[in-house]
C-alpha cells in the first residue's frame, strides 16, 4: 500500500495536467481513482486483484503487468501506476506496455519505493538487508494467484533506462516527503554528489538520480514521463 504522502503527490502533480482518459494501474482499492474522478479526469482502474477494489460506477479491469495490457494503442492520455512496479516480475513488459497504450505526448506518472534513500543505505551496510518488506513480504492480496504475491527490489537507475528504452523521457523527479532527520547524514549527502558527478559521466547509468535529494530522503520517488512523439 503506497503512503498518504505519495498519493497526495500524485494528485497534485495530475491537478495540473490537461483532463483526458486516465488509467490508474494498479488500482488497488481505488483511493486514488477517486481523487482523480474529484479532479474530473475520464478514469479508468485496472488491478490484477478485483478483490481490492472498492469503488462502483468506474470502468475496472482485470489486467497483469506482467503480459500484454488489453487496451488499444494509444488509448489513454494520462497514465498512473503507483506502488505498482515492485510487484511485477517483468519490468521491461510493463513499461513497453505502459508506452504502447499511451498516446504520443500523454504522460506516464509511477511511484515507487525509495530503496536509494539514506537510511536504507546504512542499513544494508550494516545489516546486509536493505528492508524488510524485500526480506519478508507482506501480502493483503484477495487472490492466490502467483502473479499477485511477488515483490522486487526496483532500483531507481534500472527504472529510468526501462522507461527510456520504452521510448519514454524522464521529465522531473520528485519525492513524496522529505524526511528532516536526512540533516543528520549531510557529510554522506555530499560524499555521494562527488562521486556521482564524476561517476555519470564514464557510465551510462543515471547516477545523477540516485544523487538527489528526492532519492536520498523521501520514502517513495515519483517520476514523471512523457512518451516520445514518433
Amino acid at each position: 500500500m503506497s503512503g498518504q504522502d505519495c498519493l497526495n503527490r500524485v494528485v497534485e502533480i495530475c491537478r495540473n495536467l490537461p483532463k483526458g482518459k486516465l488509467l490508474d494501474i494498479p488500482a488497488g482499492a481505488g483511493a486514488l481513482a477517486v481523487r482523480l474522478v474529484e479532479l474530473t479526469f475520464d478514469v479508468f482502474c485496472a488491478d490484477i486483484d478485483i478483490g481490492l477494489f472498492k469503488v462502483k460506477d468506474l470502468p475496472f479491469k482485470i489486467q497483469n503487468l506482467n503480459k500484454k495490457l488489453s487496451y488499444s494503442n494509444q488509448f489513454f492520455d494520462i497514465i498512473t501506476c503507483v506502488a505498482g512496479l515492485q510487484r511485477i516480475s517483468y519490468l521491461n513488459i510493463a513499461m513497453k506496455e505502459l508506452s504502447r497504450i499511451l498516446k504520443n505526448d500523454g504522460i506516464l506518472i509511477v511511484a515507487i519505493p525509495n530503496y536509494a534513500v539514506l537510511r536504507k543505505r546504512i542499513r544494508y551496510l550494516l545489516t546486509g538487508s536493505i528492508d524488510k518488506n524485500i526480506d519478508f513480504p507482506p501480502f493483503s492480496q484477495t487472490t492466490q494467484l502467483p502473479e499477485a504475491n511477488f515483490r522486487m527490489l526496483i532500483t531507481i537507475p534500472r527504472f529510468v533506462r526501462e522507461a527510456q528504452l520504452a521510448g519514454l523521457q524522464i521529465e522531473s523527479m520528485q519525492g513524496d516527503r522529505f524526511s528532516k532527520s536526512t540533516i543528520w547524514y549531510l557529510p554522506w549527502i555530499l560524499l555521494i554528489k562527488i562521486f556521482s558527478f564524476f561517476k555519470s559521466k564514464s557510465n551510462i547509468v543515471p547516477y545523477k538520480y540516485t544523487s538527489s535529494l528526492a532519492a536520498l530522503g523521501c520514502r517513495y520517488v515519483i517520476f514523471t514521463c512523457r512518451k516520445n512523439k514518433t
